[in-house]
């Protein structure tokens, strides 16, 4: 491998990486450029219908009964504190918080009957975002396998998170399935830096070092120029050396990367239909990534553990929580879809777990609010050869566990893998060359796709 600008250096995240980029690869963007380059090319004749996929994180765990499975006939200490509303879908009622949602149903599916075996947060942010729960084992997040075996849709990197990367007392980003795990820091999210709100988002090392300017870095791009294309022959077999450095170069001079961080490009009556918050500009910001050829872009909501609604229920979900996503996810659908992105864009809102079919459940802690579930919750998908309009699974009389068409966490995420033409049986091969499954188990929800 040669070095482009500079020696090693050990960045803050405690990885080892080149200051900027390396002959054949992007380091600081956690992204390896021959694997970017060809991984695309790999499979040419499978059909796929997804191209990206956004996630919205709702850490903490919503309610499923206050949110996309209201149970009105239940008692009141089920039910809760809000009526459901009907949606533009005949049959299909959601809770009245989400106004802008429900006149959208025919754009995404409800999964009513989600389940794991786990009510703690650690533990269900694995099952949900790897779609296996072992703490000994450093799983991936389905959007790094992703990333893996289908690369990037341009320079940019193939999976991007934000605002932050999920966090829990006692626990790593690997435990809480917020990195590549097995798989190697390369394939790691990129978490730009700066403010959602302000629109200035950049990427870590997009500029050249101090004291490198463009005068030398042109000097060192003439100096590669020479160096015989065979000298990459291990790098990058099937390209020239021209291919693959000058695209590496390409990305330090392209003003398009810097632009698709760049939320100030956006008008300003589209920033504030999505909301002036975190979220609508995350939400905003994911749609402009995946325009820009992004694979993959999580969303964390920005608030550590908001959706774990033990006390004061109706006010976190009045006053905040429902309306912010209400907002945000409305105008991403709307957005999408005007630009012809939706069908090629699949979008999956969820959370670690559910919340207890009572309020309260008999502690006298949590008596206006939910405890943690996850017998049964609900996810909402759409996008990305979804069929939207529909309800699959429900859950029983009052919101505690499935009774019709159980959906394992692992079938979501192999409904995710499905979208991009990847099988429960297909591999990826760890750091060490080991091949191991992208799923132990794990059965794609086809209904979604009808």
């Amino acid at each position: 491998m040669i070095d482009i600008l500079g020696p090693a250096t050990h960045l803050c995240d405690g990885v080892h990486r080149r200051q900027f980029l390396k002959l054949g690869s992007l380091g600081a963007l956690g992204l390896t450029l021959p694997q970017a380059l060809s991984a695309e090319a790999a499979q040419p004749d499978k059909i796929r219908t997804a191209k990206s996929c956004i996630v919205l994180w709702l850490q903490g765990g919503p309610s499923q009964i206050d949110t996309w499975d209201p149970k009105p006939d239940a008692p009141s200490d089920i039910r809760g504190p809000f009526e459901p509303i009907e949606t533009n879908v005949s049959g299909i009622r959601i809770a009245e918080l989400f106004p802008k949602l429900a006149r959208r149903a025919h754009q995404y599916a409800v999964l009513r009957s989600v389940h794991h075996p786990s009510p703690a947060h650690i533990v269900g942010h694995q099952y949900m975002l790897c779609g296996m729960g072992n703490g000994a084992v450093a799983y991936p997040n389905m959007a790094a396998v992703v990333s893996r075996l289908r690369g990037g849709n341009s320079l940019l990197p193939p999976w991007v998170l934000f605002p932050n990367i999920a966090y829990e007392t006692n626990a790593t980003p690997q435990r809480l399935c917020q990195t590549a795990g097995y798989l190697g820091s390369e394939w790691d999210a990129v978490v730009p830096e700066g403010d959602l709100v302000k629109g200035t988002l950049t990427l870590r090392n997009l500029d050249p070092p101090a004291g490198l300017d463009s005068t030398r870095v042109g000097r060192r791009r003439k100096l590669l120029a020479s160096v015989p294309s065979r000298a990459l022959s291990a790098v990058e077999p099937t390209r020239t050396a021209d291919a693959v450095y000058e695209r590496a170069f390409s990305l330090m001079d392209s003003s398009g990367v810097r632009r698709a961080f760049d939320l100030r490009q956006e008008k300003d009556d589209l920033r504030n239909r999505y909301g002036r918050n975190h979220v609508g500009q995350g939400a905003l910001l994911a749609r402009r990534l995946v325009e820009a050829g992004v694979r993959f872009v999580t969303v964390n909501w920005p608030n550590r553990l908001a959706w774990d609604s033990h006390t004061d229920l109706a006010g976190q979900m009045r006053n905040h929580l429902a309306p912010t996503l209400d907002r945000a996810l409305s105008s991403l659908l709307d957005d999408l879809s005007q630009r012809g992105l939706l069908d090629s864009t699949m979008i999956v809102v969820m959370g670690e777990m559910g919340r207890t079919p009572r309020v309260g459940d008999g502690d006298p802690r949590y008596a206006d609010g939910r405890d943690h579930w996850s017998s049964v919750l609900s996810v909402l998908m759409a996008g990305g050869g979804i069929r939207g309009g529909q309800v699959i699974g429900a859950s029983d009389w009052q919101g505690g566990y499935p009774a019709d068409r159980p959906v394992a966490s692992r079938d979501v995420v192999a409904s995710v893998y499905h979208a991009f033409g990847i099988g429960p049986d297909d591999t990826v091969e760890a750091v060490g060359g080991q091949p191991k499954k992208v799923l132990d188990d794990g059965t794609p929800v086809l209904e979604l796709f009808g």
